[in-house]
């Protein structure tokens, strides 16, 4: 064996008897005291000093505390509480899926029902259309309004009894305001003819007209600005007027 070779194993000794040898270095020095007097000596030397300070020191007996205190350390050393973190973060992940997909729904409702809506008024808007379409004959009188900022007509057909009001770039009323229409008697008597607001989306307003009796026994129209819901008689500002 070449001196090298066995000063290596002396310098393993004072790790050996320390424990601190993986197994492969440790079987290896093993089998070379087996045959090296001088290495066996030497450990023996180091196991000597090595008891002679386990007892230098009186034996302590750990105080009842440090038990508990140890045991409390190794309890916040558990990856229990990794488990929580992960089980929080998988609660908020969930949640917040959840939240997601409400928040989808709550959209696609939203434009379904958008959607809805303007079927429902183009529906509308056609069969104004067609209803005006109708009325455009020669039995149609066609009666223009009198206003301040806007204009319109008054379609008339006495024989149906029908009625049209119709109206460009009239301006929306107050938020809590309607206009009404009302229909003029000969002696001045105001009948209520129905209540409308203007049609977003579309340069003119149609509304048809509302009567008990017979258009033939009135003169002519206003309309004035009331609360929504209507008036039993004219309150507000009159904003148009027509005679036929």
């Amino acid at each position: 064996m070449t001196q090298e070779k066995h000063d290596s194993f002396s310098e393993n000794i004072p790790a050996y008897v320390l424990g601190a040898l993986n197994r492969t270095e440790a079987f290896a020095l093993r089998r070379h005291l087996e045959t090296c007097p001088a290495c066996r000596a030497e450990m023996a030397r180091y196991q000597q000093v090595g008891d002679g300070l386990l007892t230098a020191l009186p034996l302590q007996v750990p105080p009842v505390s440090a038990k508990g205190k140890l045991l409390a350390r190794l309890d916040e050393k558990k990856p229990r509480s990794n488990f929580k973190i992960v089980r929080g973060f998988g609660r908020f992940a969930a949640a917040f899926v959840m939240l997601a997909l409400v928040a989808t729904n709550l959209f696609a409702y939203k434009q379904v029902a958008d959607l809805r809506r303007q079927q429902t008024q183009l529906a509308d808007r056609i069969e104004k259309n067609h209803m005006l379409l109708g009325m455009l004959t020669a039995d149609t009188e066609i009666h223009p309004v009198s206003a301040e900022g806007f204009t319109g007509n008054l379609l008339l057909d006495r024989e149906k009894n029908l009625s049209y009001l119709l109206t460009w770039n009239l301006p929306d009323p107050p938020a809590d305001r309607v206009y009404q229409i009302w229909l003029v008697s000969p002696n001045g008597e105001r009948i209520d003819a129905g209540t409308f607001l203007p049609e977003a989306d579309w340069p003119f307003t149609s509304t048809a007209l509302v009567a008990s009796r017979d258009f033939a026994e009135f003169v002519g129209i206003e309309v004035t600005v009331e609360l929504l819901g209507g008036s039993e008689s004219p309150t507000g500002e009159q904003v148009l007027e027509a005679t036929y």
